[in-house]
This record gives C-alpha cells, structure tokens and sequence, in this order.
C-alpha cells in the first residue's frame, strides 16, 4: 500500500512539473533526481516490512524481502 502511494506521489509530481509555466513553480516541485535521494523510499519498506512481520510466516518474510528492498 505505501509502496503504491509512493508511486503516486511520484507520477503526480511529474504531472505538477511538466504542467508549471513558471520557473519558480517548478522550484518548489521534486525533479525526477530527488526521489532517488529521498527518505521516503526507506519508510515504505519499513512499513511493509513491519507488514510483513505481522501478516507471514518467518520464511513467506524471507521470500518477500527481495521485493520489499528493491
């Protein structure tokens, strides 16, 4: 779920982006690079690993982990 709103978030800022006229409009929205750096992507994969940690069994865990990094 939160890996879904991240990518959300991602395409509408996009949309924001490339629909500012104004430069200083386009200032004040992430560029493409930023998501890369940002924080975010390390609080949904600990939400899902919490998920995780609640709704399997040690091992569906370990199979899903891969995922949940990447």
């Amino acid at each position: 779920m939160c890996r879904l709103r991240f990518h959300q978030f991602k395409a509408r800022s996009k949309r924001l982006y490339d629909a500012a006229k104004i430069n200083s409009d386009r200032d004040k929205l992430p560029i493409r690079e930023d998501f890369a750096e940002a924080l975010y992507p390390f609080d949904i994969g600990q939400v899902d690993l919490a998920v995780g940690f609640i709704t399997m069994s040690f091992y569906q865990l370990l199979a899903k982990l891969p995922d949940i990094i990447s």
